[in-house]
């Protein structure tokens, strides 16, 4: 058996007593928040609505039962969702919104209304007659006529 110093028998009681309250203070900080998160959701609208029902049932039903921590959590998750899928709906009626109201630009409704202008500049950049005829709906003749006038010359 080891004989240990007085000094140092006091600081390892010293240290072990600290670690002790220590954890003490973190459990004490944890039920302090869960605490909060209860009154805070006995608080809040959805809080008072059960409430009320559950004042309104008390009358005519047996006692109820107690709400574990669990249950309580769950609620909480369950209302933060809510709240979740409520702003992602809210943003989503916005965007559609904007979409409907938003109009092409007058450069693209320009290029869609004109189709031979988008052929001159595909003709302008070198395309063949055959990506004339197959992207711009033009015959033969009409691609080969864009191609002689606009197209790149070889050299």
């Amino acid at each position: 058996m080891m004989i240990v110093p007085d000094s140092t028998a006091f600081y390892l009681i010293f240290i072990s007593q600290s670690l002790l309250l220590g954890a003490a203070c973190v459990a004490l900080l944890r039920f302090q928040r869960r605490f909060r998160d209860l009154e805070d959701f006995w608080q809040s609208p959805t809080g008072a609505m059960l409430a009320d029902e559950q004042a309104e049932t008390a009358e005519d039903a047996p006692p109820m039962q107690i709400m574990t921590v669990g249950t309580e959590e769950a609620l909480l998750e369950k209302l933060k969702l809510d709240q979740r899928v409520n702003d992602l709906q809210r943003r989503l009626n916005e965007l559609a919104r904007r979409q409907v109201e938003e109009k092409p630009a007058p450069a693209i409704e320009f290029e869609r209304s004109l189709p031979i202008e988008h052929a001159l500049r595909m003709a302008k950049n070198g395309a063949s007659v055959d990506d004339l005829t197959r992207t711009c709906g033009l015959n033969i003749g009409e691609a080969r006529l864009l191609q002689k006038l606009h197209g790149r010359v070889a050299a």
